[in-house]
């Protein structure tokens, strides 16, 4: 028997051993009788060694699945069983003798005597019920946070949702407004006449704004926005900034000026169409608050280093102020320092929100000096790298050519103003136009008639745009008609969207006219360059028809250089970043971002920028992770441009 063969063959250094493991350990015969509970088993089971002794191991010491509450088969069976050890699944447990439930691990292992007889079987086993509920919790947390993950990204799918179709909604009547006053503006018009379609105009750009507000800070949420990096006088911009607001300023009386100093460079190297919209919100909010007084634009060299420098640029008012509990709101998002119902000033609440994120993404941060009914003063600081003269864009007035080739167009328009703009619009250039309703409509009226092009509206009664564009490539055999989506979706991914459902390009509402023309003959005529360099259109500020030639379009020709440039400063720029050498780094960046620039690779030149701020703020790992972007992104370039 096992108790003659082990336990009380004068083996008491065996039995002191055992007693002093930390582990529990049960040891029972061949029929499961329990011969030994040395102290940690006693403690762990509340089963006394001689209370145990000589009892059924599957009596006094009942095992089950926690989770379930079902009772588990002993591993004393299996092990007898199976002769071999045995181990417990991960949700085992012990009842103990006070009822007690605890996780616990264990393996079971057969006992042999000298002749290799099975005499029995030793149970080493842990209480890790505290560990067990450590692994619970995080898995419990684990759940809730995936839960709430998939709370937020529902929540923020049915946002985007939601302001797609906002955009869409508002945008079309928005387009059809538009469209009609620019379009009455080509005509003979008396001053009245004139200067009512221009307040029209005016209260549709303030009606755009408030979208844009909305969709911008929509992107800057989902980190969608994109910064430009491109040449701009950056004089010139305060002065038209300056211009732009000083009418309103007059009309309250209010005297608006700016302080330039005489340090900067002319040229810099940003976004000054973000840096625009900031000013412009801030100098406007200014207004809003001020009844009388002055408002002050101030930039000011703060340093310059290395062909970068660094400004600061301040918004100072004599308005109102803000009071102690309201500046440390007022740059979150729809918050008003006034939301009662009885304020004076408009707006959606996402000005300074928005202005401070850009201000972020640009390297800086906004900030606010205040003291109620003293006045405000908003300021943050940028860093530039210096740039190089801006070639001049030459303007003149011109009307509308007309087409030499006359091209068959269907539009697929169901709003009937929307018809009648972009009608009328396609007719200026000469255009032939048919009209469908919806995307039914369109697929017969296809059947039947060769068109040159087709302009697709998305969302549509009866079968939409993407559902019309399906079945006409399916019907198509030899000739592939160019389809357009013209759309008042406007999203950040809309245009990638409808490009992968078959469409060849994308217009967004508002219809500028001269892209609606450049991007129909893109796709009707063998060379876009040769044909389209001398008809660039755009409406003036006062609503006119302007003519202009890009002279700082890059010739073809200059493209194998730029793009060996391009290589060498890549190689420069991987190795910089081998050596964690952050201003090498950023210098290198913005020489890659200038280049891109100049020969329109867009893409390269976004990327560049988000290695130059990323080196700028230090974060190396986003540096090269970017830096691996700009690689990728230059051997597609090689491909497609020239063989280097």
């Amino acid at each position: 028997m096992i108790e003659n063969s082990i336990l009380n063959n004068n083996n008491s250094f065996l039995i002191n051993a055992l007693s002093c493991m930390a582990d529990g350990v049960i040891v029972v015969d061949v029929n499961g009788k329990i011969m030994f509970l040395n102290s940690a088993a006693e403690e762990i089971t509340g089963w006394l060694s001689k209370e145990a002794k000589n009892e059924n191991f599957n009596t006094i010491f009942p095992l089950i699945n926690i989770s379930t509450g079902e009772k588990i088969r002993s591993p004393i069976d299996n092990v007898i069983k199976l002769g071999k050890s045995v181990g417990l699944t991960k949700n085992s447990g012990l009842i103990t003798k006070d009822n007690r439930k605890k996780y616990i691990s264990a393996n079971s292992s057969p006992i042999k005597d000298d002749y290799g007889n099975f005499i029995g079987v030793v149970v080493v086993f842990r209480d890790i019920t505290r560990i067990r509920s450590i692994e619970l919790e995080l898995i419990n947390k684990e759940i809730e946070l995936r839960k709430a993950k998939e709370q937020a990204e529902a929540a923020s799918k049915a946002k985007s949702e939601f302001l797609a179709n906002m955009s869409h909604e508002i945008r079309t009547p928005l387009n059809g407004l538009v469209g009609m006053v620019d379009l009455t503006l080509l005509t003979d018009l008396n001053c009245e006449q004139k200067e009512n379609l221009m307040t029209a105009k005016s209260c549709a750009n303030s009606l755009l704004k408030v979208i844009n507000d909305i969709l911008d800070f929509s992107k800057l949420e989902a980190g969608k926005l994109v910064i430009e990096n491109i040449n701009f006088d950056i004089k010139n911009l305060i002065e038209e900034i300056i211009r732009a607001n000083s009418s309103t300023a007059v009309a309250k009386e209010i005297e608006l000026n700016y302080t330039f100093s005489s340090t900067i460079p002319q040229f810099l190297i940003g976004d000054p169409n973000r840096l625009r919209q900031v000013l412009n919100n801030l100098i406007s909010n200014a207004i809003k608050f001020t009844e009388h007084g002055e408002i002050s634009l101030k930039v000011k060299n703060i340093e310059t280093i290395d062909e970068h420098v660094k400004l600061e640029f301040s918004v100072t008012d004599t308005g109102i102020g803000i009071s102690e509990e309201n500046i440390n709101t007022i740059f979150e998002s729809f918050s008003q320092v006034d939301s009662s119902s009885t304020r004076t000033v408009g707006g959606t609440g996402l000005g300074l929100a928005i202005s401070r994120q850009l201000t972020k993404i640009m390297g800086g941060n906004l900030l606010v000096k205040s003291k109620f009914g003293q006045g405000s003063s908003f300021y943050f600081i940028l860093k530039f790298p210096v740039g190089k003269e801006v070639k001049k864009i030459i303007k003149q007035p011109f009307k509308i050519n007309k087409t030499t080739k006359k091209l068959n167009i269907l539009l697929v328009e169901d709003d009937k103003l929307n018809q009648q703009v972009i009608e009328r619009m396609l007719k200026e250039r000469a255009y032939f136009v048919d009209i469908a309703n919806n995307g039914s409509e369109a697929i017969k009226m296809y059947e039947n008639k060769k068109y040159d092009v087709i302009l697709m509206d998305i969302q549509m009664p009866v079968m939409n745009g993407i559902e019309a564009t399906k079945i006409i490539r399916e019907k198509e055999i030899e000739n592939h008609t160019p389809i357009i989506a013209i759309t008042a979706y406007a999203l950040k991914g809309d245009k990638e969207k409808f490009l992968s459902k078959g469409m060849d390009d994308y217009i967004p509402k508002p219809v500028k006219m001269d892209k609606l023309f450049n991007v129909i003959e893109s796709h009707t005529t063998g060379s876009k360059e040769e044909n389209l360099k001398n008809f660039n259109i755009r409406f003036g500020e006062n609503g006119e028809i302007e003519f202009f030639n890009d002279e700082s379009r890059i010739l073809n020709k200059e493209k194998p250089i730029i793009m060996k440039k391009l290589l060498y400063s890549i190689e420069e720029l991987n190795k910089a970043l081998q050596k964690k050498q952050l201003s090498s780094i950023e210098r290198l960046a913005n020489k890659i971002k200038s280049l891109s620039d100049e020969i329109n690779i867009y893409e390269l030149k976004d990327i560049s920028f988000k290695i130059e701020l990323s080196a700028r703020r230090g974060d190396l790992n986003e540096a090269v992770y970017y830096a691996k972007k700009v690689s990728e992104e230059f051997e597609i370039l090689k491909k497609s441009i020239l063989d280097i």
